[in-house]
């Protein structure tokens, strides 16, 4: 398991991970967003299905709380011996667009 820790979410705000990553041989990463207390409080979960080539994958959420120790969890057990590789990994808050007034006549 690979984790990064102390990442602020907001209540209700939306959010946009994204990774890049590659896999020697087939392979399901495994990214949770929770909580850091002992037992963790899962907010979100998605698998990805790694292959030979490098992707991108991103998705989005809305977070459930307000949390600031919110821990980014890359799971990567239980599925035999591989070499994963992971690039430009990065999680931005989704900003609202702000659409021009229509103008009346």
């Amino acid at each position: 398991m690979l984790q990064h820790k102390l990442i602020s979410l907001v209540k209700g705000k939306p959010y946009h991970p994204s990774i890049q990553a590659r896999a020697l041989k087939p392979f399901n990463l495994v990214i949770n967003m929770q909580s850091a207390p002992d037992p963790p409080t899962e907010y979100t979960t998605v698998a990805w299905p790694l292959t030979t080539v490098m992707k991108t994958y991103t998705y989005d959420f809305v977070a459930p709380v307000t949390d600031t120790t919110t821990v980014m969890q890359f799971n990567m057990g239980n599925q035999g011996a591989n070499t994963i590789w992971i690039d430009n990994v990065s999680l931005a808050e989704i900003l609202p667009i702000e659409l021009p007034t229509p103008f009346v006549n």
